[in-house]
């Protein structure tokens, strides 16, 4: 069911009494104007007339502004003080809500450059974005109640002028819309260049890029793009804010010349006493202030209206993605391993012209070790991604255990599978903590803990670690344990033995790796995964030899199948990889 959100149905179904406190602030702050005039004219006029007489009535005049003065003044402190309740408010419950839901939305979202860019701008901040639309909102609601109020005061005296101060003031509204798109899509586009520039700060800044940068002495290069990319983007919101700024104070000259001239059409009726003096002062005084609303503050906040209105539209259109069906709770299967069929399957990314895949057809039987291998690009990755559920949009289909997987929910599909990624990530927690975002629950003295310890042959490791399970990896911590890449791939492979799930799958991530011990890790993880169905991807054929059968992928299609010998025999493109490769590994080859 497509779900529709506005800046008020969020704020009122987070925070209901804040934001209506601070509604109610609103409006009774828009009736100070008009009180204002009425008893600047009262204290004025009597001011006047108690000159050498009798002064009670001045002062209980003056006496009635401080009190509004001073309601006001409180007023605004409370606003301020529920302004910033409802921004924490928001934090606690919006923001959890925004990234509860990132985790749900389907995987190719992540992936495709323009919805990425959105989420970017959804999840930056979005707690206190939606709390400045809201003040937005109430800010304009204030500013209509004030000009309604002082037209309606302003007709009472003059009514040829006070329509033609709201005619003259229609095109400001139009100029202010207009501009709250062009800022908007200004943002869309320095997104995209902030993201460019944020990619080379990291670089610069970070630490897993320190030992490069300064090995190869490329920080001044690196510096260099982020300034173009920064430059640019701040280039870009300057030129529309420039922009925006001339065109409203132009169009805002035509109100204050009228403004003005009210003045002067005014005075003459305070020369023939058809208006008090108190009450032209309080009138010129508040007409001055409308203009500075309209000229200036009312534009700001329209044209901001209308950015945080494009703002909304984002988000209504991030919470109609497409989700995946309980992500965040995998379930476990009780069987073993499960047959897997792939029968004529082509895909072609969202992003891409041509396809990825193409009629890709074949089974992979329960217990077995498979490896699929090809050259960088070759389609290995998006196979996996296919299989385990990350993309539905493709023809043919795609079977496990018997059953088609568009027939599954993602957790019944994904309890199928442990994997590790070519992109896997070093997180920099403690150990236990590690295994607990596999859904790994156990301490020290845990046998299947301890056995996989042995098997990766980590266990000196472990027993070196200062607190156990409880050693933060890496350095982010100054207790932290510093960890090579050999055993950050170790910890990744050892949340996947853990979860015993009946289908394991190493897709490259020991890319990084020389080939030797590339295949020392395949082999451990071959040995561990008996009576598994275990798929290898790589693209290095040292690790593919140990496999029971060989699937060889080039430009998205399988061209052979078959077991090492085999394919040696048939000296076709496996075998020529193998052989050119032969000098890495020629010693356990």
């Amino acid at each position: 069911m497509k779900r529709e959100v506005t800046t008020p149905k969020l704020v009122f179904g987070y925070a209901p009494l804040t934001s209506s406190l601070m509604l109610v602030i609103r409006v009774m702050l828009s009736a100070v104007p008009v009180a204002t005039v009425y008893l600047s004219a009262w204290f004025i006029d009597t001011a006047i007339k108690s000159r050498g007489g009798d002064t009670r009535e001045m002062l209980l005049a003056l006496c009635a502004m401080i009190g509004l003065i001073g309601t006001a003044w409180a007023l605004e402190q409370s606003f301020d003080l529920l302004k910033d309740a409802l921004g924490l408010k928001l934090s606690v419950t919006l923001t959890p809500d925004i990234v509860e839901h990132c985790s749900r939305i389907k995987y190719e979202y992540f992936e495709h450059a323009a919805t990425y860019d959105q989420l970017k701008r959804i999840k930056e901040d979005i707690h206190e974005k939606i709390q400045l639309s809201y003040i937005n909102g109430l800010n304009l609601l204030t500013y209509m109640l004030k000009i309604a109020s002082m037209f309606v005061v302003l007709y009472q005296q003059t009514v040829v002028m006070t329509l033609v101060i709201g005619v003259i003031s229609l095109p400001l509204l139009i100029v202010a819309f207009k501009g709250g798109k062009r800022v908007y899509d200004a943002y869309e586009q320095s997104t995209k260049l902030f993201r460019k520039a944020d990619i080379y700060r990291n670089i610069l800044s970070s630490r897993e890029h320190a030992y490069e940068r300064v090995i190869f002495s490329f920080g001044d290069f690196i510096n260099k793009k982020w300034q173009e990319s920064f430059t640019e983007a701040r280039r870009i919101d300057y030129k529309v804010t420039l922009q925006n700024f001339v065109r409203m104070k132009s169009s805002s000259l035509a109100v204050i010349f009228f403004s003005m001239s009210i003045a002067f059409l005014l005075a003459p009726s305070v020369a023939d006493r058809s208006m008090s003096p108190g009450l032209y002062i309080g009138l010129i005084t508040a007409v001055f202030k409308l203009v500075d609303v309209l000229s200036w503050e009312l534009i700001v906040n329209v044209k901001d209206y209308s950015k945080y209105r494009l703002l909304v539209a984002d988000l209504n259109r991030f919470y109609n993605y497409d989700k995946e069906i309980d992500s965040l709770q995998p379930l476990r299967h009780d069987s073993e391993s499960r047959r897997i069929s792939f029968d004529k399957v082509s895909f072609k990314y969202p992003s891409t012209t041509g396809p990825i895949l193409k009629g890709i057809d074949f089974s992979l039987e329960p217990g077995k070790t498979y490896a699929v291998v090809g050259a960088n690009g070759a389609g290995k990755s998006t196979l996996i991604k296919l299989l385990t559920g990350l993309y539905d949009e493709f023809e043919g289909s795609v079977m496990v255990g018997g059953k088609s997987i568009s027939e599954m929910n993602k957790d019944e599909l994904r309890a199928y599978f442990g994997i590790v990624h070519q992109d896997f990530t070093a997180y920099h927690l403690t150990l236990r903590e590690q295994l607990k975002l596999a859904g790994v629950e156990l301490d020290e003295n845990k046998q299947s803990f301890l056995q996989a310890l042995r098997d990766l042959k980590m266990e000196d490791w472990f027993a070196s670690l200062p607190f156990g399970l409880d050693t933060h990896l890496g350095k982010l911590e100054k207790d932290g344990v510093e960890l090579s890449g050999g055993l950050w791939q170790k910890i990744a492979i050892l949340r996947v033995l853990l979860q015993n799930r009946p289908i394991q799958i190493l897709d490259e991530p020991t890319a990084a790796l020389d080939p030797l011990v590339e295949r020392e890790l395949y082999e451990q993880f071959e040995r561990l995964s008996k009576d598994k169905t275990s798929i290898l991807v790589t693209h290095r054929l040292a690790a593919a030899s140990i496999a029971d059968e060989i699937l060889v992928l080039e430009e998205g299609a399988i061209v052979e199948h078959g077991t090492h010998e085999e394919l040696m025999a048939e000296e076709g493109i496996y075998a020529g990889m193998y052989n050119t490769q032969r000098s890495w590994y020629h010693d356990i080859a």
